[in-house]
């Protein structure tokens, strides 16, 4: 791509573990970095929710301005300075910058945030959960609570 030729990106992607978007837009990234190496490297970061928050609160009072305003669940900025947005504003990004469209069904995004999040819990071994299942007008949904055995032991 000529619009490419004296452009570099190095685009950091932060994001909940459970956050659909988060994947889509780890999804782009690995494409774009894969395809174009010499103008594209990628940082990608995944929190819990608790953790996400940290570094959210982190990230704006470093980085102020636009970084300030943020409340999505999925951040992505490039250089270290410039603000991308939540995942809807890195896909106008993606187009602009590198004609790129996902065509990839949501879904697909959906699965790998719940299967990573079931990954996560069943292989920590420094953490301990809880399982709840709670049942709203015949809606059943698991409810993962973490314990922070090291704050709280018994």
């Amino acid at each position: 791509m000529e619009a490419l030729a004296n452009k570099f990106y190095n685009i950091t992607l932060a994001g909940k573990i459970t956050d659909a978007a988060f994947y889509k837009a780890k999804s782009c990234l690995k494409y774009l970095e894969q395809e174009y190496p010499k103008h594209v490297k990628v940082e990608i970061i995944c929190f819990f929710e608790t953790q996400w928050e940290e570094y959210l609160k982190r990230i704006q009072n470093e980085k102020k301005g636009v970084f300030f305003m943020h409340k999505g669940s999925t951040i992505l900025f490039y250089n270290d300075t410039n603000y991308i947005g939540d995942g809807d504003a890195f896909t106008d990004f993606v187009l602009n910058e590198f004609r790129y469209i996902d065509k990839s069904s949501p879904i697909i995004y959906r699965k790998q945030a719940t299967d990573a999040m079931k990954k996560m819990v069943e292989k920590s071994t420094l953490r301990q959960y809880v399982f709840m299942d709670v049942s709203i007008n015949g809606m059943t949904q698991k409810v993962v609570i973490e314990l922070f055995t090291e704050y709280a032991p018994k």
